[in-house]
């Protein structure tokens, strides 16, 4: 049924979209209701309900932002982490009426903004320490993409054509690492901004 959902989604096919999560309602009526919650957002996501409550999870990668994401469905929030699981594409604004809460650097790389639009929004800052951080960091780059380095990964995210997930993960990148000359001059840079920026 995921790549009914996920075809149907995209279509924007609401009628074959509620029709399998009925079909899934037969085998797994949990699951089904999870969608049907989903259902309710998305042919009414501008409705001002939908901006209430909003969590959203702002710290880099391989900060816990995972286990943050795992942590906030235990308290039966819907989460969206990294990518919207219905597209598969990069969170983007759009999408953000559809979850109440959603974590990863395609939300790290926005907060400025999303708290103009969400004010009353939660915002959690996941750390670690910069040693283990950029082990796991480059761990996590070396199995994905084979980057052997910083500076390769650099080179690779940059020369990718066309760019995975589009020009807006080159910019995300970009943006929250390669303008930086280090791993740990990024981490510094954006916990500081973080916290200077929400204790104004």
């Amino acid at each position: 049924y995921e790549t009914s959902l996920l075809v149907q989604y995209c279509l924007d096919d609401i009628q074959g979209f509620e029709k399998t999560i009925h079909a899934i309602a037969q085998t797994d009526p949990m699951s089904a209701q999870t969608h049907f919650d989903f259902l309710e957002r998305l042919v009414d996501r501008n409705n001002p309900k939908w901006k209430e409550n909003k969590i959203f999870g702002i710290g880099l990668s391989k900060t816990g932002t995972s286990s943050l994401s795992e942590a906030l469905k235990l308290l039966n929030f819907s989460t969206a982490h990294w990518t919207n699981p219905y597209s598969h594409d990069l969170l983007t604004k759009e999408d953000i009426p559809l979850f109440d809460s959603l974590t990863d650097i395609s939300i790290s790389y926005q907060y400025e903004e999303l708290y103009e639009k969400y004010p009353d929004a939660k915002f959690i800052l996941t750390s670690r320490s910069i040693e283990r951080w950029e082990k796991s960091f480059l761990t996590h780059y070396a199995r994905s993409m084979h980057a052997a380095s910083f500076e390769d990964l650099k080179r690779i995210i940059n020369d990718q054509y066309p760019p995975r997930f589009g020009q807006k993960y080159v910019d995300m990148h970009q943006e929250l690492y390669f303008k930086f000359h280090s791993l740990e001059e990024a981490y510094r840079a954006h916990e500081r901004n973080v916290l200077n920026f929400f204790q104004r």
